[in-house]
């Protein structure tokens, strides 16, 4: 079988991984850009499971918007993200497409938005994918259902780009985002563990960035202090 079908806070970001080996997701809020709310997923595969030959991923992952239209959902890396797989269903109103002698599912990125865009440059497979698909709807969430290369480089790769409208465009002062998947709830991501593949269902939870932004308050605090010691400084003299 092709490894790239076996197998998707600190303040300002959140990170979702169990206490136990496996691969991370990291959730990390990005303010405002050009009046709308950016939201960027990094997944990190752990390569002291896999081992020293690296893992391919597949991650079944989906994200809801609350109360925040969807702008446009992108591939951030489609040279490591660069295929696009069939998936469980996890919201219901997915469009499903039927391979050759196979199950009808979701494929790639699809998102139930008006108006929005979906970017996915995946090049797998080469006849037939799916890879971006938009549902006309109002309930602004996203499927995601991709394959990577084989990863021996540790760290973070960023995997997609989220933008609802913001405080500039007409959209709300906060941006609430939702991760979540079809098993039991929750997203699957999978690797290699040795030999042998491994799913981890084990990633959901939400995240909310708002006006005044999380950097905005750090520097109100920090002119507070100066301020403060300033005002010390003079008293002393």
């Amino acid at each position: 079988m092709n490894t790239r079908t076996i197998l998707s806070a600190l303040f300002a970001a959140a990170f979702v991984a169990p206490a136990f080996a496996a691969p991370i997701l990291t959730v990390i809020p990005q303010g405002q850009q050009a009046g709308n709310w950016v939201w960027e997923v990094d997944v990190t595969p752990d390569l002291a499971l896999s081992g020293p030959t690296g893992t391919p991923l597949a991650l079944e992952l989906g994200f809801r918007l609350t109360g925040d239209p969807l702008v446009s959902v992108t591939n951030l890396t489609p040279v490591v993200f660069d295929t696009s797989n069939p998936g469980t269903t996890i919201f219901g109103w997915e469009t499903l497409y039927t391979p050759v002698g196979g199950t009808p599912k979701a494929e790639g990125i699809e998102a139930n938005c008006t108006g929005c865009t979906v970017i996915n440059l995946t090049t797998f497979p080469p006849t037939g994918a799916h890879p971006s698909t938009i549902v006309p709807g109002t309930t602004n969430e996203i499927f995601s259902a991709l394959g990577s290369v084989n990863i021996v480089t540790p760290g973070a790769i960023p995997l997609l780009k989220i933008i609802a409208t913001g405080p500039g465009t007409g959209g709300p002062v906060s941006s609430t985002l939702q991760w979540l998947g079809a098993y039991g709830g929750k997203g699957r991501i999978s690797q290699f563990s040795g030999n042998n593949a491994v799913n981890f269902d084990t990633y959901s939870g939400s995240l909310t960035q708002s006006v005044p932004e999380p950097a905005t308050l750090g520097l109100v605090a920090l002119a507070g202090l100066i301020v403060a010691a300033s005002k010390r400084r003079r008293s002393v003299a």
